[in-house]
């Protein structure tokens, strides 16, 4: 059962730049969507601030990041926006990187237990595997407690701000003891170190991602668009399966001519032997 009740205040927090604008919108528009309900924040450079702002309008309230973030250099300080989930007032507080979709609703996301985590295991096998080998060794001597361990995907978890306000000094401490130089495939090693144990798993159709590898539920909540390139850009391939899902949750409504359309596009980009499943699917869809 959960100690935070259904009618806990609610936010969600993303973060980007103008690269991924796209992304961030389209996220924003399905979290409203399906939870108008819940407060969206989306924090960006200060130098693209009013930009941004222009674009999301009322999708969010658009911020720079609370502080600078140490060890992280300022070209990549916008890869560590996760670390501000704990920054607003609201009771819970779910974070989601700016290539997620939500497609339908998932209040279980926001439904919290006292000093857990939510969050949904990671492709990878430890979480150790998400460093680069140089760092590696230096890694697993400094947490060996969670190095060999499965950790969780860091673009989709939701937590009570209350009770984490000093992750980033936790993840800033952990940066120097380590002594690394700083990548953005840091972060979800480091967070893991951080916040396990105290994950309380969801299943994959909350954050399901490696979507090239891994089939996407029927029931799926949240699809992440892990893999490069993105699907709001021109070389993301047509016939990937996750696309039907940018098409549908991704860009405005638009009813069923819209879906007509994405029908052929996917009919002139897709293997003959995936094609009917493909349009059924998108199709079939209310």
């Amino acid at each position: 059962m959960a100690d935070m009740s259904r009618t806990s205040t609610k936010a969600l927090v993303t973060s980007c730049d103008v690269r991924f604008l796209d992304g961030a919108e389209a996220l924003l528009r399905s979290v409203a969507r399906f939870h108008p309900d819940v407060v969206r924040y989306c924090f960006v450079p200060s130098r693209e601030r009013g930009d941004i702002e222009a674009r999301l309008d009322t999708l969010a309230t658009v911020l720079p990041p609370p502080r600078a973030i140490k060890g992280v250099p300022a070209e990549n300080q916008i890869n560590v926006g996760r670390l501000f989930a704990v920054h607003p007032a609201e009771e819970v507080s779910a974070y989601m990187d700016a290539d997620v979709l939500m497609c339908r609703p998932a209040p279980e996301l926001w439904e919290l237990e006292k000093g857990k985590v939510n969050a949904v295991p990671d492709a990878a096998t430890r979480v150790s595997d998400a460093v680069a080998p140089q760092d590696r060794e230096t890694f697993e001597r400094h947490f060996p407690g969670a190095a060999g361990k499965k950790g969780f995907n860091a673009g989709v978890f939701a937590l009570a701000p209350r009770e984490w306000r000093d992750l980033p000094e936790r993840f800033e401490a952990s940066l120097a003891a380590g002594a690394y130089t700083y990548s953005y495939i840091l972060d979800q090693p480091l967070l893991n170190a951080l916040i396990q144990p105290n994950v309380n798993w969801l299943p994959f159709e909350f954050n399901a991602h490696c979507l090239f590898d891994n089939p996407i539920p029927r029931n799926v909540r949240i699809v992440h668009f892990t893999s490069s390139p993105k699907p709001w850009m021109r070389a993301f391939r047509a016939h990937d399966p996750a696309y039907a899902y940018w098409l549908r949750y991704g860009l405005p409504q638009a009813g069923v001519a819209r879906r007509c359309l994405a029908a052929l596009w996917i009919a002139a980009c897709t293997p003959k032997r995936l094609l009917g499943r493909r349009c059924r699917r998108l199709l079939a869809r209310p």
